[in-house]
């Protein structure tokens, strides 16, 4: 088990979220946003599919856009998104290893 498997493992998903590093804070703050969304049609599934985390972890996208009809993203959702993918572009190996430390505390959520 890694270290960071192990600090997520006793960490609520709201913690891990709330105490993000300043290289991932807009992606954390997308991930919360996208909770007022049913999940496809959220905005941060959309932004793993972009940077290719979805395809890469999992083997697949996790969203529906491009494959169905969406009302697309208001302007302060692509605000958001566009914060998130700035912070990705910067420093995409440790925002990999923040968003794989977000999965786990998802799941033991």
């Amino acid at each position: 088990m890694s270290t960071e498997e192990r600090e997520t493992e006793s960490v609520s998903v709201w913690t891990y979220t709330e105490n993000a590093p300043a290289y991932a804070g807009a992606i954390a703050y997308l991930w919360g946003w996208s909770l007022n969304y049913d999940h496809q049609n959220a905005p941060f599934p959309l932004f793993l599919d972009l940077v290719g985390y979805s395809q890469d972890r999992w083997g697949s996208k996790c969203s529906v856009w491009g494959t169905t009809e969406t009302n697309g993203l208001g302007w302060l959702e692509l605000d958001l998104l566009a914060k998130a993918l700035i912070e990705y572009a910067d420093n995409p190996h440790d925002c990999d290893r923040w968003l794989d430390g977000l999965h786990e505390c998802e799941e033991h959520d």
